[in-house]
């Protein structure tokens, strides 16, 4: 079945937690273009290196994504369908990617920058910046109709040089720096 790492009917796990520094790559000329993915964990732990999952220009349905420390996801122009968290010490970096999460958790530790470039990183659903997370803006960033952005106390929203457009809600209890 297109889309299915392992060409059954059902979602697979993905666990891309081996120790070392690698890479693994959706690539933009990979076929089908979108991947349903039961469960996906990225990041093998502090000090065993760097696990990154590059992505370009795909569509992706998981639920969980987990990017736990020593995990970097990639994201260029791509779609998520999925509740994603990034635990203390993983990253989320995207250029111009799109998010239908519920949520997207920044936890304590974890680290996104939304970078769009001649276009936006877009939010829908809910996103947290937890106590202690990290949201770096510093391309255009959008919070769609349907989307809120939530920066808890002790979170941190740093948008320098960035432009971050509001069309649903933001509640912030944390801090928000426009430089």
């Amino acid at each position: 079945m297109p889309g299915q790492l392992n060409g059954s009917a059902s979602p697979d796990d993905v666990l891309i937690t081996n120790a070392g520094t690698y890479t693994v790559v959706l690539d933009l000329g990979s076929s089908p273009n979108y991947w349903d993915i039961r469960t996906l964990a990225l990041g093998a732990g502090n000090g065993t290196g760097v696990q990154t999952l590059a992505v370009t220009n795909k569509i992706l349905y998981v639920d969980p994504m987990t990017i736990n420390a020593g995990g970097v996801l990639a994201d260029q122009g791509s779609s998520f369908h999925a509740a994603i968290t990034v635990a203390d010490g993983g990253r989320l970096n995207s250029v111009n990617g799109t998010y239908f999460v519920n949520p997207l958790t920044i936890a304590n530790g974890g680290e996104m920058a939304a970078n769009g470039n001649y276009a936006y990183v877009i939010f829908h659903g809910n996103t947290l910046v937890d106590n202690g997370g990290l949201l770096t803006i510093p391309g255009d960033a959008q919070v769609a109709h349907d989307g809120s952005l939530t920066v808890l106390g002790g979170g941190l929203a740093s948008i320098p040089n960035g432009r971050l457009f509001l069309y649903g809600p933001m509640t912030n209890s944390g801090t928000v720096n426009l430089t």
